[in-house]
């Protein structure tokens, strides 16, 4: 090559170079093939991180659903074999780092933590060759302490369908299944059966300061003022409610005209007296003594939810803990239950209250204050048992007047020394009749008139036959104008709460409960409409609200009771 041809050829190369320089064509294919190969690696990033998720998410679903097994109180394996053998199942035992459990009685806990690590797929690029995740999964299933009252309606409508055998059985089970999935000395349970009021019982009226109380049955009339509060301090004043039957004047006087004493279906407050069943039962832990009750149960009365869910709130308030304190001492209840109603919020403790109607509130009568306690106009001779033993006493003549010769004198029938005089029959025609009458008079022999109080009268004599019988042929007048008296007398010893009253003031006895941390259920049992509404309103939620009918009752105490004992996921 001669040197001319070497100088052209040489500087034909920075042309060349300044050409390739300044030419634009084919750098759009250049700048695709880099965009290209960054949309693939924030893709590859994306599936990366899905892969990760979904073995993550996988890990976790089967590390939850093996700690809910293994901490079931049913489970009769240890809670290592069966954590590993669901894991194992999912081809997933070898990423378990470490399992912690520990159980007793009444509760079994598990904490599983588990490792793993997915390959990347392209992240790899970037140096990342896997993803690495950690998984933890606890659970516990703790039947803690419980503090429940069963409220229970005996109402007389409870009789019809086999109502009351259905409800004894579900509440059997129910108090049972409790019981045995419960550590011993755990578990606290007040039976509260209601009618047209609650029978409190001696044992628990005796901690507070009751006016108007009487011998013959425990139940008190509580004012606006108690539904607004799930507290009911020992050592309150409460107002008994007396004793009878308010119910006996017309259109009932057909029917309530017996001298006979009432059975205990027809006192207004329950007699319990060889009928446990009536009663409350306070702070129980003996499920055997529980069944024994319910079995004793009887149905009877009218219906008063709101008295019932009254007494159940408060069994489980710690406003009666001295009570429990003292029966506890005293021998009356289990010595474990001594510390019972615990406070709202113990994290140890559980307060449920389940309430159970098959209708609704009805009219509440009460006896006036006149006559619920102290001393009647009324006295007897305890020596008469007849119909006759009866004298009232009428303070503006100071002369008391006789039943059995519906005449007036200055002492009571039955009074040492009083002498009586009664007109009898001298001598008889030959066919039978009275030819001639003379009067014979007798002084009585020995002290046996003894005054009643007003309880004492209505327990031995219906309301309406007492005014109808003794004071209104005392006052005399026509057979009609004596009714009249009677039907109006009658009404004067009593007073009434509405439907409607009672009704607000169950749901502000439910809605103070569930303010304070109280569960409440509720069970419509073939109830009225009235009472489903109310119920439903009354439930801590919804689903905490039951309405069955017939043998479905014990599907709605299984439900409760599982609930109970419910299993719970902590992490």
């Amino acid at each position: 090559m001669s040197a001319l041809e070497s100088r052209r050829k040489t500087g034909r190369l920075p042309i060349a170079l300044a050409r390739f320089a300044a030419a634009s064509e084919g750098s759009l294919a250049v700048f695709s093939l880099f965009l290209f190969v960054g949309l693939l690696l924030v893709g590859g990033v994306g599936i990366d991180l899905m892969r990760y998720e979904q073995e993550r998410v996988r890990l976790q679903a089967a590390t939850d659903r093996a700690v809910l097994a293994a901490t079931s109180l049913r489970q009769t394996q240890d809670v290592e074999t069966v954590i590993r053998d669901y894991l194992a199942r999912e081809n997933l035992e070898h990423l378990i780092h470490s399992i912690e459990s520990d159980e007793g009685v009444n509760f079994r806990e598990a904490r599983v933590t588990t490792r793993g690590a997915v390959p990347t797929i392209l992240m790899h690029m970037v140096g990342l060759d896997a993803l690495g995740f950690q998984v933890i999964s606890a659970a516990e299933e703790r039947v803690p302490n419980l503090e429940i009252s069963l409220v229970i309606d005996l109402s007389g409508s409870m009789n019809s369908y086999n109502r009351l055998n259905n409800l004894k059985d579900a509440a059997e089970e129910f108090i049972r299944t409790v019981f045995n999935a419960s550590e011993e000395g755990s578990v606290s349970m007040s039976l509260v059966p209601y009618t047209g009021q609650v029978n409190a019982g001696a044992a628990i009226l005796d901690h507070y300061d009751v006016e108007h109380r009487q011998e013959f049955s425990h139940c008190v009339d509580f004012d606006a003022s108690h539904y607004t509060t799930t507290a009911l301090p020992t050592g309150a004043t409460l107002t008994g409610a007396g004793h009878g039957f308010p119910w006996e004047a017309p259109p009932y006087t057909s029917y309530y005209q017996s001298n006979d004493p009432l059975s205990a279906g027809f006192y207004d407050c329950p007699i319990a007296p060889g009928n446990a069943g009536l009663e409350v039962t306070p702070f129980s832990g003996d499920p055997d003594e529980l069944v024994t009750r319910v079995n004793a149960m009887q149905a009877l009365g009218a219906t008063s939810i709101d008295i019932g869910m009254r007494w159940g709130v408060a069994l489980v308030d710690p406003s009666v803990q001295p009570m429990a304190a003292a029966m506890a001492a005293a021998g009356e209840i289990d010595s474990r239950l001594s510390d019972r109603p615990a406070e709202h919020g113990s994290p140890d403790t559980m307060k449920i209250v389940v309430l159970m109607t098959d209708g609704e509130n009805f009219q509440e009568r009460r006896l006036t204050d006149d006559v619920r306690s102290g001393p009647s106009p009324v006295w007897i001779n305890t020596e008469d048992d007849s119909l006759d033993t009866f004298s009232l006493y009428d303070e503006s003549s100071d002369l008391y007047w006789h039943r059995r010769d519906g005449d007036w004198y200055e002492a009571p029938w039955g009074t040492d020394g009083l002498e009586t005089c009664e007109r009898v029959c001298a001598s008889r025609t030959w066919w039978g009749g009275c030819q001639s009458y003379e009067t014979q008079c007798s002084t009585y022999d020995g002290d046996h008139a003894r005054r009643l109080d007003w309880p004492e009268l209505f327990h031995r004599t219906q309301m309406y036959w007492a005014a109808r019988q003794i004071f209104a042929p005392a006052r005399g007048g026509s057979s009609s104008q004596q009714s009249n008296y009677a039907h109006s007398l009658t009404l004067n010893w009593q007073d009434s709460v509405s439907t409607g009253t009672k009704d607000q003031r169950l749901q502000q006895i439910c809605a103070s409960a569930r303010d304070t941390g109280i569960t409440v259920f509720s069970i419509a049992f073939e109830a009225d409409p009235g009472g489903i509404s109310g119920l439903r309103q009354c439930a801590t939620t919804p689903a905490h609200f039951f309405d069955v009918e017939g043998v479905e009752i014990a599907d709605a105490f299984r439900s409760i009771a599982s609930h109970i004992r419910q299993l719970r996921l902590v992490e």
